[in-house]
């Protein structure tokens, strides 16, 4: 892959924001997430990046890896 190719490929990734945006969920989930290691990122440097593919891999809950557990509300 040449220069160019590469730098076409990068912009093309998600922020963490766009992620958020795209699910619904808060940006400090989706750093949580990330970490844990259960939302598919690449790490470049000190930023987290996403490939919007796995993304909708991940929420169509085709993505490898475990599903987080919900959380519950209130008591039974």
């Amino acid at each position: 892959m040449d220069e160019r190719a590469e730098l076409v490929a990068i912009e093309e990734l998600w922020t963490a924001q766009n992620v958020a945006d795209y699910i619904k969920a808060s940006r400090s989930w989706v750093y949580k997430a990330a970490e844990a290691g259960t939302l598919p990122c690449l790490r470049i440097g000190a930023m987290l990046r996403f490939d919007p593919a796995a993304v909708r891999a991940f929420v169509a809950g085709t993505a490898a890896g475990p599903a987080l557990p919900l959380a519950r509300t209130g008591s039974r």
